[in-house]
């Protein structure tokens, strides 16, 4: 069982914030790699931070948002990101904003971008997932008895009020599924073709993931008809990427399929 904070020499650090900010570094570089030498690496940089701004920002806006129950008990914790809590649609719509007025200012193409942020969408996914088994957010509903589940579906774990409770493993579930998605990532690496609809896909993947989850989380949010409103906005992000998936493929077949030579 991973525990709230991980000791880094005399330092306490809290592990959704370890976690994540290991996924961030490590996807930044990436996109250094794969792009220093198409680009100036100081405007990458720029960029990337850019993306950083935008996604944290938004991301924590909506996660305010989305738990505003808990916030108006505790209004002091809605700026100190260092307790952890970031809305991933949040983190997606600002952070493309963020990429969309950077990489104009540097001159950079938006798409390679894109495609190199790939990797990172499944590792910051996983991360996330990974922190909030040890923070306790995005836990599951409560159920009578852990006798009435196989062991690795339920266990007693704690909320973010601190209560304990037979709940479902919806973090492991995350985790897994996470997992998965960074598979698929790794193995388009190697992909070359079709290389603008690689972060889409990562993006559905995720937008299935979290939708599928959201029927067995039981952190306090609004409904919309039958469905948490994180799961509304899953379906978004599934559908979005979905349209944008077909776009880039039918942008690549068009341009970069060699065309007979007529006599």
């Amino acid at each position: 069982m991973l525990e709230p904070f991980t000791y880094i020499g005399p330092y306490r650090v809290l592990t959704y914030t370890l976690h994540l900010s290991l996924a961030i570094i490590i996807s930044g570089l990436l996109v250094v790699i794969r792009n220093h030498k198409r680009y100036h690496i100081a405007h990458i940089v720029d960029v990337l931070l850019g993306v950083l701004i935008g996604a944290v920002f938004v991301a924590r806006l909506l996660h305010v948002g989305m738990n505003r129950v808990y916030f108006l008990e505790n209004p002091d914790e809605a700026a100190r990101l260092t307790l952890g809590g970031l809305d991933w649609h949040g983190a997606l719509v600002g952070g493309l904003i963020g990429l969309y007025v950077m990489a104009r200012w540097r001159r950079i193409m938006i798409a390679d971008m894109l495609a190199a942020f790939a990797p990172g969408v499944a590792l910051v996914g996983l991360a996330a997932w990974s922190g909030c088994f040890a923070s306790r957010c995005a836990y599951g509903i409560e159920v009578a008895t852990l006798a009435d589940h196989p062991a690795f579906v339920v266990s007693e774990v704690g909320d973010i009020f601190g209560i304990v409770a037979p709940r479902y493993n919806t973090q492991l579930l995350g985790i897994i599924l996470s997992s998965m998605t960074l598979i698929v990532a790794v193995v388009l690496l190697f992909v070359s073709r079709w290389r603008g609809a690689h972060f889409w896909l990562m993006m559905l993947l995720a937008g299935l993931s979290a939708f599928v989850v959201g029927f067995w989380r039981g952190d306090a949010t609004f409904m919309i008809g039958a469905l948490r409103a994180d799961q509304w906005l899953d379906l978004a992000v599934a559908l979005m990427s979905t349209m944008m998936v077909v776009r880039a493929v039918q942008w690549e077949m068009v341009h970069r399929t060699p065309t007979k030579r007529t006599k």
